[in-house]
């Protein structure tokens, strides 16, 4: 289990980093401008502003894609025979 802290150093990593999906551009922007705070956004408190909703859905869909993609790959894999 991470600590609130650890939690607001992941997302922050996340969020600026090169994987995240752009629509954490505008989040972090909103942080910057101090509109936000990671706190929030690490805890939920925040997850209703619509662009961290945009960003937490984009992830999402992210992650949905990757595991689909995944489930493909490993489906070429097939060890049941067929009888």
């Amino acid at each position: 289990m991470t600590t609130p802290a650890e939690d607001v150093e992941q997302l922050i990593a996340f969020a600026t980093g090169s994987t995240a999906p752009a629509q954490w551009r505008d989040v972090v922007e909103l942080v910057n401008a101090g509109q936000l705070a990671w706190s929030d956004i690490a805890s939920g408190k925040a997850a209703t502003h619509p662009a961290v909703f945009a960003a937490l859905d984009a992830t999402a869909r992210q992650q949905i894609g990757i595991a689909q993609r995944t489930d493909e790959d490993f489906s070429k894999y097939s060890y049941v025979e067929d009888p």
